[in-house]
């Protein structure tokens, strides 16, 4: 391996590897690195490999002193380095790190609109509305990605701002991406507002993204929760590519509506796809024949999981207690402990 040594302030010189790959020993970096306080001797290149080292360790508080051994040494970062370090303040979920690093965001090369947006994303990762928004408001070019990132805020429990966030997004002639319409219509699902679905149903349309897979699922689970089965299942009906989750929010879907029957016809229909059940399908099956009072049905789909080998353990605490309980007409222990598994 090529060595290079960087001149410090301090002895004996630190060497660093010149090349990054899946190869490098990353535990011959050094625990602390003094960068030359001269820009006639630094290393912009090393001190940016040396920066992406401590990013992807989450090694964040050593990054910020070595980004102040770079301001003194006047000299400054890539923004892609950056970038880095911020995703790993959203990796750690560090509100107090992202700070500090947004504080040094003058020692970024070049105004790159990418982190500034990742700035507003690690806010918003981080639970921090008010930053995440002052950020966002003082950007001089908005694009679709800060947007997203902003509306992203529905992850977090801002149900309403996302929304609220997505009327202005469109409003300011952004043009909405899959990303941004899965995040509003979940919102919107969250909330039960299906005049507010509706509406970016019909964006979506407009837009061309209904096609997307997620945007497709998202709608399902909006329209189940909002006691629109039939809207649903068109929204179903029609995506052509369906995954594991499209099925299991139209089979959800109509077992929480007490259609089990309905269910049981798409659950067979989906064994006979290329997408096979998971243990949340056939959680959403045996859970609503439970709760249905249809026991024996539950006890067929469970026992015929146990042939397939695919019991899961909490299915079993339904099994082993719900179905004792039940048959004492115990009904209310059994209910809470179906609903913990949602």
């Amino acid at each position: 391996m090529e060595n290079m040594m960087i001149p410090c302030t301090s002895k004996p010189p630190v060497i660093i590897p010149t090349k990054l790959g899946n190869s490098t020993e990353f535990s011959q970096f050094p625990t602390k690195l003094t960068f030359s306080n001269t820009r006639k001797t630094h290393n912009p290149k090393l001190s940016d490999t040396y920066l992406n080292y401590l990013s992807r360790n989450g090694r964040l508080t050593e990054a910020l002193s070595a980004l102040d051994s770079i301001a003194q040494s006047g000299s400054q970062v890539r923004p892609s380095t950056f970038i880095n370090l911020l995703q790993a303040c959203i990796g750690l979920g560090s509100l107090d790190l992202g700070r500090k690093l947004h504080a040094r965001i003058h020692l970024v090369e070049e105004n790159d609109p990418f982190v500034e947006t990742k700035l507003v994303s690690m806010y918003a990762k981080c639970g921090s509305l008010a930053d995440a928004r002052k950020v966002f408001d003082r950007m001089n070019g908005r694009n679709i990605y800060a947007w997203s990132a902003m509306i992203g805020l529905a992850q977090n429990g801002r149900k309403w701002q996302a929304l609220c966030l997505f009327k202005e997004m469109f409003l300011a002639g952004i043009k909405p991406n899959g990303v941004t319409i899965t995040s509003a219509v979940s919102a919107a699902a969250s909330l039960r507002v299906l005049n507010m679905g509706r509406e970016i149903h019909s964006v979506a349309l407009k837009m061309g993204v209904i096609d997307n897979v997620l945007v497709g699922n998202s709608l399902i689970d909006m329209y189940a929760k909002c006691g629109e089965l039939e809207a649903a299942r068109q929204v179903f009906d029609k995506i052509e590519e369906k995954d594991v989750y499209s099925w299991n929010s139209m089979i959800a879907g109509y077992c929480h509506a007490a259609y089990c029957g309905k269910a049981y016809e798409l659950f067979m229909k989906m064994q006979e796809s290329d997408v096979k059940p998971n243990a949340i399908t056939w959680n959403s099956m045996i859970s609503g024949y439970i709760q249905n009072g249809d026991e024996d049905r539950a006890m067929d789909l469970f026992q015929r999981m146990e042939r397939d080998g695919k019991a899961e353990k909490y299915i079993r605490i339904i099994i082993m207690v719900g179905f004792p309980l039940r048959k004492k007409r115990k009904k209310k222990p059994v209910v809470s402990i179906v609903k913990n598994l949602h």
